[in-house]
């Protein structure tokens, strides 16, 4: 399989970091699977800057819990999880609402910086149709692994597109080991990316049961493809859209990246 992706030069996001940057989360979920049967699949990215004594685990603890307060009032019980397949597809605008709301007084997270101060946590969706991938590539384990790598070279792309010399410590937090075949096929490739720059990734494969901002991620992936495949929940699909982050500084110009 051959990637290549583009993006016109010359287009700013995200305007100069006053405030220095010095750490993302990048939490990676998906819904749906890779099978060839299956129509559509997405994997969603949430990223924030965490305050200095936040971690993977503790990230977004503050938003989770009032998400989970919501739910507790809709379907009575507190969910030990968020997750969007347990029936919260007709509560998903409103659960994503109350994230940007409870976001916003999480002290696990930074607001400081231009990119965060509006939204302190924004998204990417990425999907991708495996039966017709399937038909190109062949339906085997490597196709799913390689739909997957495209899936996260398209939820880094703002890190990719990051021109200025800025030093970020990223971490990416997937919710099981299942992304790390993937992460491997594209390990050399990221060093090629990112040589010379002052980025660097460290890979994390994690329960989502026990990582707040992988449960978030679920729910965004989930109301995505659920747009994606019925219709249904435009709202939910633009509220995303309308947050996506699209650079962290500088000018993004045309690259090319290449998975064989």
């Amino acid at each position: 399989m051959r990637v290549v992706q583009f993006e016109p030069k010359g287009l700013i996001h995200e305007h100069g970091l006053r405030s220095p940057l010095t750490r993302l989360l990048i939490f990676i979920d998906e819904s749906g699977t890779t099978d060839s049967s299956e129509s559509i699949f997405v994997v969603a990215s949430v990223w924030c800057a965490p305050d200095s004594g936040s971690g993977v685990q503790n990230a977004l603890k503050h938003t989770s819990d009032g998400v989970k307060r919501r739910i507790k009032e809709l379907m009575g019980s507190w969910p030990k999880e968020i997750h969007y397949a347990s029936g919260l597809s007709r509560y998903s605008y409103e659960l994503l609402q109350i994230v940007e709301g409870c976001s916003s007084e999480d002290k696990s997270i930074l607001r400081t910086n231009p990119i965060w101060t509006k939204q302190p946590i924004r998204y990417r969706i990425n999907e991708v149709n495996p039966e017709t991938e399937a038909m190109i590539l062949g339906d085997n384990s490597e196709t799913s692994n390689l739909m997957r790598a495209h899936a996260i070279l398209s939820n880094l792309r703002p890190l990719i597109t990051c021109h200025g010399k800025v030093s970020i410590e990223v971490g990416v937090i997937f919710d099981s080991e299942v992304w790390k075949k993937p992460w491997e096929l594209l390990s050399e490739q990221l060093k090629e990316v990112f040589k010379g720059s002052l980025i660097t990734l460290s890979p994390y494969y994690e329960n989502s049961s026990r990582v707040p901002g992988l449960q978030i991620a679920d729910m965004a992936a989930g109301a995505a493809r659920h747009y994606f495949v019925s219709g249904d929940g435009k709202d939910s699909h633009d509220f995303l859209i309308e947050r996506a982050i699209c650079n962290i500084g500088g000018k993004a110009t045309e690259f090319t990246t290449k998975i064989e």
